[in-house]
């Protein structure tokens, strides 16, 4: 690990946002290698999708993506920045000078190919061991398995919904047409005009009265199982309709759900099914990705699982700030996000991106009275802690 304090002040010192994506798989990347002075970095494996995984974070001290600086070869995986941070990047172009400036660094790259080299021979060997031993022993015919397809991430889990009294009358059966199949369904909408709204939370939620807003985001055909949020079904079957129907009919038999109950297995296969086609179905389909991932964990925290809740709302954040980041947003929506976003980093432990995101909506000239004073309760709530 490199000893950073003397490169702090370095002209080639550039700073970076938290939940930037730095480096996607395979993405062709400039040439140039990081070396980290401040912050975390993330790094991981199907980034952003159905199976995400961190396989390991980077601290101070450490740099990454000389690979492509030394032998222009892409990542397998995806570097996000976790916190703010502080890098320091060396390019083809003045990695000559640098070296003759920190001879230090030149040695200790050196010291991890070395290393490198030494773990990659060492598992060369175990590998070829083992193939060699496999090849001796009698061999049987291997047993042919059908792959499976996962719908639900890693650590989903069979779930209950909480009791509630569910009022039939705040809902109305609305048929839809698949655009894939072409089959007609009903399905519960819920009639805004007549449901009673009992709080928000900080995160935008809605808790109505007899009613739960999430079990009637999602319609799912339950022919194919093309899924899309309820108010945009229209716009989704736009899409590509031979890739939505590999994306979604391929799990009816793993599923065996007639999706006609609003038990918690149907309503998070609506939910995940919906992810599946959304960007598929949409342009910019990352403001609905985000209402689905926001969702799901509310479903999650329904159920009682703060690990899964915890996953699907770093999903939600992602989404959010992509969101933020990629498309222009009227002032009001742009507001609205904010205060989701501040929330979301709130929740993650981001205290200060939170501040940030309140900051932008409580200052929002354009946006709604009752959105800048939740934004300015929230900055109150936030000092105090700090305080106490």
């Amino acid at each position: 690990m490199i000893s950073v304090e003397s490169l702090k002040s370095h002209a080639l010192v550039k700073d970076i946002n938290a939940y930037t994506v730095m480096i996607k798989t395979g993405e062709a990347t400039v040439d140039k290698m990081y070396v980290l002075l401040e912050g975390r970095v993330g790094v991981f494996s199907d980034y952003g999708v159905r199976g995400e995984q961190k396989l390991y974070e980077l601290v101070s001290g450490d740099f990454f993506n000389e690979m492509k600086l030394f032998m222009n070869k892409n990542r397998e995986d995806t570097v996000v920045s976790l916190t703010d941070l502080k890098v320091l990047e060396i390019t083809r172009d003045n990695v000559h000078q640098f070296f003759a400036e920190y001879p230090e660094i030149t040695y200790m790259l050196i010291q991890t190919f070395c290393e490198r080299a030494e773990k990659a021979n060492a598992a060369a060997a175990e590998s070829e061991a083992r193939v060699a031993e496999q090849e001796a022993a009698p061999q049987e015919k291997p047993e042919v398995k059908k792959p499976v397809l996962k719908l639900f991430p890693s650590g989903h889990a069979k779930y209950t919904l909480p009791d509630f009294t569910f009022k039939k009358d705040l809902v109305r059966n609305e048929t839809f047409t698949c655009p894939l199949c072409g089959n007609k369904f009903d399905f519960p909408l819920i009639r805004t005009v007549v449901v009673r709204t009992l709080s928000t939370d900080y995160d935008l939620r809605k808790n109505y009265d007899g009613v739960v807003g999430t079990h009637h985001l999602v319609a799912t055909c339950p022919n194919c199982l093309f899924s899309s949020v309820t108010d945009k079904w229209d716009e989704a079957a736009k899409g590509n309709r031979a890739q939505v129907f590999r994306a979604t009919v391929v799990h009816k038999d793993a599923l065996g759900l007639t999706f006609t109950a609003m038990d918690a297995d149907t309503i998070f296969a609506r939910l995940y099914l919906a992810l599946a086609c959304a960007p598929l179905c949409f342009e910019n389909h990352e403001m609905i990705t985000a209402r689905l991932w926001i969702n799901i964990s509310w479903l999650y925290r329904d159920c009682g699982d703060e690990n899964m809740e915890k996953y699907a709302t770093a999903q939600a954040l992602q989404a959010y700030l992509t969101s933020y980041t990629n498309i222009k947003l009227d002032k009001k929506t742009e507001q609205a996000v904010c205060i989701i976003v501040g929330e979301l980093c709130y929740k993650m432990g981001d205290i200060n991106n939170a501040k940030k995101f309140f900051f932008s909506a409580k200052t929002n000239r354009e946006g709604a009275a009752v959105m800048t004073n939740l934004a300015e309760d929230r900055l109150i709530d936030i000092r105090e802690g700090e305080r106490s």
